[in-house]
Parts: structure tokens; C-alpha cells; sequence
């Protein structure tokens, strides 16, 4: 999608590796979901991959998945979803942003993507706060997630895993969503399975493989879906199918509601019960998956920063139980 030409500021969260943060002691936690100073824009993209076309061979694993694209050639087009914004436990419509995507002088390449607000005497730009891809390639390899806008640069891919906060803390029982890179806490560990038993977002959210299956002593109440925010938003977006003609983006039906339902993150629970219908159905289908890309709000200066959204990832609960 062409849009306005000019350069935004770039993040040094949605680029290369994460440094582990300095979370803050335990009292900190608990950031509020429901907080009304605390906000952030978002917007999430459906990736076309073009396979079909027989210029870039698909890129499998040893196993024979068929993994995304690696390189931005690999993918024909976006479809552009509206602006949203956090804020208050509730997603609306941030209203007088776009996203822009202007292609390369060559026409070939893209350059990335941005987030504007056209205003009579100026034009506002959104920072970026993570730029994050997350795929579903198949039943047998569920997710799959890139910290890379994979329209522009090549793409590592990382497996879905889940940091598991450590006995003690208050975060105990939280299934945090990352990868290897990813800026969590220390202790715990990554792992490729939910933290607790019987999720009430499992498989509404998670897909069912990642089902926390101890009993007895080594069992623990699930406390909630917390973690990359790109992730877990991404995880909200498979939700529903792609429109057959590619014509729109399902996506703020999601979030926003449409006449036949309010949007399904709300009040911080995900009240949609029934397993995603937007996963690729077998082995024969193309991966499907997103560009999420999280912004600092402009108009919201004081409680959208680097700490608020952080504490929200790591020091909360983004899914509560239901």
C-alpha cells in the first residue's frame, strides 16, 4: 500500500535482539489493564505469502513443514488493518490514523510501514514500539514468530514458547508468550507449554498442543495469557478466515465488533470461546499469519512509554481468566 513519503523515527525494540529489561521488584506488579491513563495503537496486517507463483520455492524445515517466506520476496501484498487503540480494557477505533507502506524507489522493495495522524496544521507519527510477524504454518507446527517486518527484512523464524515465572512470585501461574529473544524476567524458563492447567483460553487463543497436561503435585492453576505484546495480539487475530477475495481485513471485526458481535478483547479477557477458524487447515495450505505492529499513542504521552507497555507484558496479565 502507497501512503505518505517521509521518514519516522525508528524503535530499538522492533529491530534485532531485545536486551533483557530491569524489571522492577515484585511490588510493581499487577500493571491494570483496565488503567484508564494506559494506552497504545496498534495495527495488524494479514501477509500474503506467494509461493503459488513459483518465483521463491517455499521455505521448509527438516521435517517438511512449509515454513514462511525468508525473505520479502516471498510475500505478494499486505491487507492493511485500521488503527486501533488500547486503552481502558477496551480496543476503539484511534481515530485520524493510518497506516503507510511506500514502496521503494526501485519498486521492488518496501520500505517500512508507519502509523500517521493527518492533523489541519501537521502530521503526527506514531513511534514503534515492536514490529513483530507471527505465523500459523499447520496443524503439526502451530506458530511460528519473527521480531522482523518480513516485507522488508529476512525473516529468522522462532517457535512459540512460554516463559514460566518462578514459584514465589506473584506472577506464579501467568503463561507469559515468547521466544528465545525475547526481554523476560529472569529465572523461570521457557517452555513449550502454558504455565497452567485448564487456560479458559486455551484453544480460543492457544492452539490445544500447548496444553499443560501435569496432575498431582506439579500441577498449578493458570493465572492468565501475558507476554510479547505482538504475540499475543497476533494469537487474537487468527480468530477468523481470510476473506476468500483478499478484498478486506477481518481483523477490526475482531476487535472492534461488528453487528453481530462487540469485539472479543474486552474488559482484559478474550471472550471468544470457540478454537481459531483462521489456521491453515493442513499441510497443503500456505502458512498464514500477521504483521503486528505495537506504537507508542501520541496523544497519551505520559502513560504510553516504554516502562507502561513493558509492565503490561511482564509485570501483568494481558488475558485474564474467564
Amino acid at each position: 500500500m502507497l501512503g505518505y513519503s517521509g521518514n519516522r523515527p525508528r524503535s530499538d525494540k522492533h529491530h534485532g535482539k531485545h536486551e533483557r529489561s530491569k524489571h522492577k521488584p515484585a511490588s510493581s506488579y499487577g500493571a491494570d489493564s483496565q488503567a484508564a491513563h494506559f494506552s497504545f495503537l496498534f495495527v495488524v496486517n494479514e501477509l500474503v505469502v506467494d509461493y503459488e507463483r513459483g518465483s521463491v520455492p517455499p521455505t521448509m524445515d527438516q521435517w517438511n513443514n512449509v515454513l514462511p517466506p525468508e525473505t520479502p520476496s516471498g510475500y505478494s501484498f499486505e491487507i492493511v488493518s485500521s488503527v486501533m487503540r488500547y486503552q481502558g480494557g477496551a480496543v476503539t477505533a484511534a481515530q485520524g490514523y493510518g497506516f503507510y507502506r511506500q514502496q521503494a524507489e526501485d519498486g521492488q522493495t518496501r520500505n517500512e510501514g508507519t502509523v500517521w495522524k493527518n492533523c489541519s496544521e501537521t502530521a503526527v507519527c506514531a513511534t514503534a514500539y515492536k514490529c513483530w510477524s507471527i505465523f500459523s504454518c499447520n496443524p503439526l507446527l502451530p506458530i511460528v514468530i519473527s521480531m522482523e517486518d518480513p516485507l522488508v527484512y529476512n525473516s529468522s523464524w522462532h517457535a512459540l514458547q512460554f516463559f514460566h515465572p518462578v514459584a514465589g512470585s506473584p506472577l506464579r501461574g501467568i503463561s507469559q508468550a515468547a521466544i528465545d529473544d525475547s526481554s523476560m524476567g529472569f529465572g523461570g524458563g521457557l517452555k513449550k507449554f502454558v504455565a497452567g492447567t485448564n487456560p479458559s483460553w486455551i484453544p480460543a487463543l492457544v492452539p490445544k498442543t500447548y496444553s499443560n497436561l501435569y496432575t498431582g503435585s506439579y500441577s498449578l492453576r493458570s493465572n492468565g495469557l501475558a507476554g510479547d505484546l505482538p504475540i499475543v495480539i497476533g494469537l487474537m487475530a487468527f480468530s477468523e478466515p481470510r476473506n476468500p477475495d483478499n478484498s478486506t481485513n477481518r481483523v477490526s471485526e475482531i476487535f472492534l465488533g461488528s453487528a453481530a458481535h462487540r469485539g472479543r478483547w474486552r474488559n482484559g479477557k478474550w471472550t471468544h470461546s470457540s478454537a481459531p477458524a483462521g489456521y491453515p487447515k493442513s499441510t497443503d495450505d500456505n502458512p498464514r499469519g500477521f504483521l503486528v505492529s505495537i506504537y507508542y499513542d501520541p496523544d497519551n504521552l505520559v502513560g504510553s512509554t516504554q516502562d507502561t507497555l513493558e509492565s503490561f507484558e511482564w509485570r501483568g496479565i494481558i488475558v485474564h481468566e474467564s
